[in-house]
């Protein structure tokens, strides 16, 4: 038996000490299909089209919750460089958060980038939303001069903060077993998954289902889930001083009577 992770995994034990019952580092890993990068995007009609224009007027960004990274994320560009996002939780995935920015709900949201290309090209195309901020190492195609998050640290301990907070994007979509799986049959489920995401006739159905396709290694992805378990003292209590909302810095979605 396995399981696909969810991205955030890499990183729950650190946001919830107390509640997480596990090590995620602990899981037997089998291999990655791709990383999830994120977006930081505005409505056309906002008016703000860059991160500059962000610290100059208030406008409302669609979350999940206060622990989700669709609100982390906005809440340390806040934080470190001055931008102005009303956070506002209660929209419980991308669906919900695109229909609220059509309606004029919100004016901006984070977002999956490929989620964003299958279901909204459209928009991309079409210059409905701008693209100012992405989390993760992957540019975004077309979109490759739009600033990363981690560039806005500005002491070590921050710049740490924001490598363990963009981790989730970096580690993505990550095929695991359980711990303790006897070392054979790890070794069979690796071989496997490696020969799989190399079959001709998995790559063209791929294409044609518009996967995104970003493999990583066992190895590599162990690497990863070993940074996010060692992380200093410092850092973990510097990220929770930049992440913890005061009061009022978040509202609560008022849900239209009919959605």
């Amino acid at each position: 038996m396995f399981t696909t992770l969810l991205s955030t995994a890499i990183i729950y034990k650190q946001l919830r000490p107390k509640a997480t019952r596990f090590v995620p580092a602990d899981f037997a890993f089998i291999g990655r299909m791709t990383d999830n990068p994120r977006a930081l995007i505005t409505w056309h009609e906002t008016g703000i089209n860059s991160l500059e224009d962000a610290k100059k007027k208030e406008i409302p960004l669609a979350s999940a919750s206060t622990l989700s990274v669709t609100a982390i994320h906005p809440l340390l560009l806040n934080r470190l460089l001055g931008t102005k996002f009303q956070i506002v939780n209660g929209y419980r995935g991308a669906g919900p958060s695109y229909l609220a920015m059509e309606r004029g709900e919100v004016a901006a949201t984070t977002v999956a980038w490929d989620g964003l290309v299958g279901q909204r090209l459209d928009w991309l195309k079409d210059g409905k939303v701008k693209v100012i901020a992405r989390v993760g190492s992957r540019p975004l195609e077309g979109f490759e001069s739009v600033p990363e998050l981690r560039q806005f640290g500005r002491t070590p301990e921050e710049k740490a903060v924001l490598d363990l907070m963009v981790l989730p994007s970096d580690t993505g979509q990550v095929v695991a077993a359980p711990p303790g799986i006897p070392k054979a049959r790890l070794a069979a489920l690796r071989t496997a998954f490696e020969k799989t995401l190399k079959d001709p006739a998995f790559l063209v159905e791929a294409k044609q289902r518009q996967m995104a396709l970003n493999p990583m290694s066992a190895d590599e992805v162990q690497k990863l889930f070993d940074a996010a378990r060692h992380v200093p003292d410092a850092v973990l209590n510097k990220m929770f001083e930049l992440i913890t909302f005061k009061k009022g810095e978040a509202k609560k979605r008022k849900k239209p009577k009919k959605e």
